[in-house]
């Protein structure tokens, strides 16, 4: 398994169908009513990170556009810096298995 930062577009109103209980954080919107979403995924490929992620929306896939997807070092800590803190419901690693 490798861990991977991603982040991408989503429309806001299917932020309110989005259950990820990995960290994932709202990092900006844009001028087409989106939500820049970054999350840390732990997964067997960028196709496996994108597949957890879409599965994490009730109503199917719901990225509008990818921004990232960036493998990370074994060590990585998606809490380690001020601007992305954790929150009590937040697993890390998060998925400890992946569908592949």
């Amino acid at each position: 398994m490798t861990n991977y930062w991603v982040s991408f577009w989503s429309s806001r109103e299917n932020l309110p169908h989005f259950e990820y209980h990995g960290p994932w954080w709202i990092s900006g919107e844009d001028s087409q009513d989106r939500f820049s979403i970054c999350a840390a995924v732990r997964a067997s490929s960028e196709e496996d990170a994108e597949s957890i992620i879409g599965k994490a929306f009730d109503d199917g896939y719901c990225v509008d556009e990818w921004r990232f997807i960036n493998g990370r070092p074994d060590d990585w800590d998606p809490f380690a810096n001020d601007r992305f803190l954790r929150n009590d419901w937040m697993k890390w690693p998060y998925p400890e298995h992946s569908d592949e």
